[in-house]
């Protein structure tokens, strides 16, 4: 096993229209860096400074953003996407909209299923 520090860019996608409406976020890859060859993440984790850690995530997410906070894409609409013909919107969308974290696999895109409402 292997721990890398990935990053991802994110965006709310909208899940259905019960109680509501609800919206789940999904994550496209953008880096994967192996940090370390340990074998258990959670242990490394415990094992380094708390700040480094945050640091290092941190700078990861800033080479994609520049440093700027996420912001509603300029839909015209506020960040949301809306079907053709339809007033439901289908996504919502941020500029610079990354993170970064430790992971024990190679970073892949997620869910790796499409929620659904119970």
């Amino acid at each position: 096993m292997a721990i890398y520090l990935n990053t991802y860019e994110t965006e709310e996608m909208y899940g259905g229209p019960e109680e509501g409406g609800w919206w789940f976020t999904a994550g496209t890859p953008v880096q994967s860096v192996l940090v370390s060859d340990a074998d258990d993440l959670d242990a490394w984790l415990e094992s380094q400074d708390s700040d480094k850690v945050r640091e290092m995530c941190t700078a990861a997410t800033h080479r994609y953003t520049q440093g700027r906070s996420p912001q509603p894409a300029d839909t015209g609409y506020g960040g949301y996407t809306f079907a053709i013909g339809s007033d439901e919107p289908v996504s919502y969308r941020q500029t610079d909209n990354y993170t970064s974290f430790f992971e024990d696999h190679f970073a892949k895109p997620y869910p790796e299923e499409r929620p659904y409402y119970c």
